[in-house]
């Protein structure tokens, strides 16, 4: 018998159609496509128990926490350079909360308040400023004031100490507000403990010069304002060299103009008028009157820079110039020459330099905060994505995404402390992208567009204009 070729016995048989089994074509025709089919289902099921188990494990997160952190620094423009663990940012959190920030402004009223009762108390038993009868001043034990005011200072170095902590000693080295704090805090301690020793009796105290500090640390635009006159000075100081020149030389020709009187008054009256022609006596007059300015306004160099000084701010614009005007009318052209100059060219000068270095420095004060708001909310989205980077690779799952989900986000906003107008319109915008993960373009536009629905829903809420007109701009 002759032996088949293996190859011809593997070739398959032609049949007819009738005699292909079904069975065999659904096992073996559609396995490709149901297991299409099926890994699709399962694809789906994966992605939503990603999105199940994320959320779930979303409230013990650090990284979830840092997010929450990071948006409300960027919400409330304060910068993100602090430490981010997480015992660090639960105090930090904890530190920012309304309550603690209400408590130290009053702290700060407190400790401003008791200049009102320290001796010598500016309060009087009869409550009036009539100085023909003060009444009696109230007086307060020793030791009272002084524990009151040990107690404020003690919750102010707590903040200092805190908002050390907070920032790490390398940024607490280079704040200058934060070091001049723990210096002004530390000269207070001292001055507490001379009072103390000397038992309420010492005769400056100088924590009380220094008190408004504590005022101008804790404000925000009261810090922008220091550091606009800080970098203003230097460029105003050829508009105030001008400025005094030109008071030193109309110092000195005022004093050539108005000397001093030769005569007194009671000389002019005692002379032997009769003896004298009319013309005599009204020059002799007119001679007294001229002197007059001299003895009052021009007497030396520091009275005659102070009257110029105060005439230049119109305070005592009739008082200055009426004794020598009503000797001479043409002396009026000194104190006009004196305003012109002064008053119109150099102090407008000076006016709109100061305006437009503020003007400036606010425009870069506002730029940075607005760029610190912008890093803010980066950092959220990126701790947020790596985040979800790190569970996706810890887990089974195989999905991977370059963005951030937004029912995390939901959840972090939800969480976050915010106004509610602010977090309504945050959720309201993010509901358009339900299912989808949000880009670092998108992250950041749903925080762009918050400042203009959240302005223009404060706009339509305080104004009277119906609703349903369109927002300008």
């Amino acid at each position: 018998m002759m032996e088949t070729d293996p190859l011809i016995q593997k070739r398959p048989r032609h049949t007819n159609v009738a005699d292909i089994d079904t069975a065999s074509l659904n096992s073996s025709g559609y396995e490709n496509s149901s297991s299409f089919v099926s890994s699709a289902v399962s694809g789906s099921q994966e992605s939503l128990a990603s999105v199940v188990s994320e959320m779930e494990n979303i409230s013990d997160d650090l990284g979830v926490l840092q997010a929450k952190v990071f948006i409300e620094d960027a919400l409330k423009y304060r910068s993100i350079h602090h430490k981010v663990d997480e015992k660090t940012l639960k105090l930090y959190r904890v530190y920012y909360s309304q309550p603690v920030q209400w408590f130290l402004y009053f702290i700060i009223f407190t400790i401003h308040i008791l200049a009102f009762f320290e001796f010598p108390s500016s309060i009087t038993t009869t409550w009036t400023s009539d100085l023909r009868n003060p009444g009696r001043r109230v007086e307060v034990m020793c030791g009272l004031m002084q524990t009151v005011d040990l107690i404020c200072i003690l919750c102010l170095l707590a903040d200092v100490m805190i908002k050390c902590y907070l920032i790490g000693a390398k940024r607490m080295l280079r704040s200058k507000w934060i070091i001049a704090y723990i210096f002004i805090i530390s000269i207070s301690l001292i001055d507490w403990f001379i009072t103390i020793g000397s038992s309420c009796n010492e005769t400056i105290r100088y924590r009380r010069i220094l008190r408004p500090f504590f005022l101008l640390q804790n404000s925000t635009l009261m810090k922008k304002t220091v550091n606009c006159l800080r970098r203003t000075v230097p460029e105003v100081a050829s508009v105030l060299l001008m400025l005094a020149i030109h008071l030193y030389f109309f110092t000195l020709l005022g004093m050539l103009l108005f000397p001093k009187p030769v005569m007194s008054k009671n000389d002019v009256i005692s002379a032997n008028i009769t003896n004298l022609s009319l013309d005599t006596y009204t020059a002799n007059q007119n001679t007294f009157q001229k002197n007059q300015e001299g003895s009052k306004h021009f007497n030396t160099l520091g009275d005659s820079f102070m009257s110029l000084l105060v005439l230049l701010t119109t305070a005592n614009n009739p008082d200055v110039t009426m004794p020598a005007y009503s000797v001479n009318r043409f002396y009026a052209l000194f104190f006009i020459v004196f305003l012109i100059i002064g008053l119109y060219c150099l102090m407008n000068m000076l006016t709109a330099i100061i305006f437009t270095q503020f003007k400036g420095i606010f425009t870069n004060s506002m730029q940075s905060s607005l760029f610190r708001k912008r890093v803010g909310i980066r950092a959220a989205f990126e701790v947020l994505r790596k985040r979800s980077r790190v569970f996706r690779n810890k887990s089974s799952l195989n999905t991977f995404s370059q963005g951030v989900s937004v029912e995390v986000l939901k959840h972090v906003i939800k969480d976050c402390k915010l106004d509610s107008m602010a977090k309504k319109v945050l959720i309201s915008e993010l509901g358009s992208h339900l299912g989808s993960m949000l880009s670092a373009a998108q992250f950041q536009e749903v925080f762009i567009l918050l400042e203009r629905d959240y302005k223009t829903t404060q706009v339509i809420k305080n104004s009277s204009y119906p609703i349903w007109l369109p927002a300008a701009g």
